[in-house]
């Protein structure tokens, strides 16, 4: 009789516990989006810096990017380019800032860091990118992918370079 009693009183307190947990609910709720689509960039130098003893040279850009799919809406990026000489690889780092973009049906300014890496200069880029902030209704907004393809080539020279990006994107909410 004592080993019903105990497991009565271990079940009642097993649901007490789990009713209570999802009384509470979760403190955020995410709505998933398989982000996809295109980002095309035209890159401008700012700067151009050679390294002689260390083999590579750095390219201070900026780029005038629009993009389209899940992401829709135009950015400003600013960051390097490294050319490493020696080896032949390539790197770019930058941050881009959306003044204006819609993403599932919600707008508002984006910020995100992008990367990239290509072993020369005539292959593919391919690189992670992450959303580190965003404004109004993207506010909330969490995200990161991958973006790849052979972007911008100079030839012709005022002709954008185009990327395929993917990932998945998130609205967060707090109900606290």
């Amino acid at each position: 009789m004592k080993k019903i009693i105990s497991l009565v009183v271990v079940v009642l307190a097993l649901v007490i516990v789990v009713t209570y947990a999802f009384a509470a609910g979760p403190k955020k709720l995410r709505k998933h989006l398989i982000a996809e689509g295109e980002w095309c960039y035209l890159p401008q130098t700012i700067e151009f810096t050679e390294y002689p003893d260390g083999g590579f040279s750095m390219l201070t850009i900026e780029e005038d990017s629009t993009w389209t799919g899940t992401l829709e809406g135009t950015s400003d990026e600013d960051g390097y380019l490294f050319m490493n000489g020696v080896h032949g690889y390539w790197q770019f780092r930058g941050d881009a800032h959306f003044t204006n973009v819609t993403v599932g049906g919600k707008s508002g300014e984006l910020f995100m860091e992008v990367t990239g890496w290509r072993p020369d200069a005539t292959s593919a880029w391919d690189g992670p990118w992450i959303i580190t902030g965003g404004t109004g209704e993207l506010e909330n907004l969490r995200g990161s992918g991958r973006a790849f393809g052979v972007g911008y080539t100079g030839d012709p020279p005022d002709e954008p370079g185009c990327v395929t990006y993917e990932g998945v994107v998130y609205f967060v909410r707090d109900d606290n």
